[in-house]
């Protein structure tokens, strides 16, 4: 079983993803997903979202050991886009006993666990919290 998983929206993002992750060369293996492949219903932004309430929990019981997704954080009518994304993402994670998002200069954000649970960053670096 995969240890280490990235949820994307949908195919042409794990088809993106996967290239990047392997050229990152990550030191981890890493299984990019849309939500259909994980057992959800839909590939999509809610799709995603709905997805981690079954994966969540798999952090802390050690079937898993690092999490993340990729969004879009796409503009809404009222320009809130990433600050609505955001804030639904917050909402899920945090019933787990995660933190509030770290925002970063790039307007990305990492979610660090408050338990044992490693995070691994974009770029690669595994770094133990």
């Amino acid at each position: 079983m995969d240890k280490n998983i990235l949820i994307v929206e949908g195919e042409a993002d794990r088809g993106f993803f996967e290239v990047l992750c392997n050229g990152l060369k990550l030191g981890v293996n890493v299984k990019v997903a849309p939500p259909k492949q994980l057992g959800g219903t839909h590939n999509s932004k809610e799709g995603v979202f709905n997805i981690l309430d079954s994966h969540l929990p798999q952090l802390d019981d050690g079937t898993l050991l690092r999490l993340a997704i990729v969004v879009d954080a796409d503009s809404s009518s009222d320009g809130k886009g990433f600050a609505d994304t955001q804030h639904r993402v917050e909402e899920i994670v945090s019933q787990y006993g995660f933190s509030a998002p770290v925002v970063n200069a790039q307007g990305g954000c990492l979610f660090p666990p408050s338990r044992r649970v490693e995070c691994f960053r974009a770029m690669g670096d595994a770094q133990p919290r």
